[in-house]
């Protein structure tokens, strides 16, 4: 009996540690370097930041905001900016496309142009894009939920063990 228990106690450790390493792959860090230029990402476009500053009677309705920000290259989903920090609104130009340019409010209040460049090469994303980004996203929660299932794991495999013995063990 004491043989089982051991064996399904490896058993239940290399699952464990297995499941930690997968989750350090999959949070494994992209490289971290300078975009090619400062930009916005909205609804599968993306949109190069100028210093062209839009006056205020100018600025149409709010069209989204952005959703993520990161300083490091890579393909994300939503609307995105390497420049501005998640929550800045985004905003239609009167009298423009918005295949010519949209504006973007600034921390002080102001609002700058961002230049159509074109579809953005990830698109709009994928479900899956969507899905490593929420994952990412919630490292700590993953972490904490594999300490947990780590840990009740163990203690079923020690209540198991103690009940195998009998009353008198």
């Amino acid at each position: 009996m004491r043989r089982q228990f051991r064996s399904l106690l490896g058993g239940i450790i290399r699952l464990g540690l297995m499941g930690v390493c997968l989750l350090f792959l999959a949070q494994a860090p992209t490289a971290s370097a300078d975009w090619a230029f400062r930009f916005v990402v909205y609804d599968g476009h993306l949109y190069r930041v100028t210093d062209t500053l839009v006056e205020p009677d100018r600025i149409g309705d709010r069209i989204g905001e952005v959703t993520r920000y990161s300083d490091r290259e890579g393909t994300y989903a939503g609307n995105f900016s390497n420049t501005f920090p998640k929550g800045t609104p985004y905003f239609a130009i009167q009298e423009k496309d918005m295949r010519q340019a949209i504006a973007v409010r600034t921390d002080s209040g102001s609002y700058v142009e961002c230049a159509y460049e074109g579809e953005y090469a990830g698109g709009k994303g994928t479900p899956m894009t969507a899905l490593r980004e929420r994952v990412r996203s919630h490292t700590g929660a993953w972490f904490g939920g594999a300490a947990g299932l780590l840990l009740l794991a163990l203690a079923a495999a020690w209540l198991l063990a103690r009940r195998s013995r009998g009353p008198g063990s």
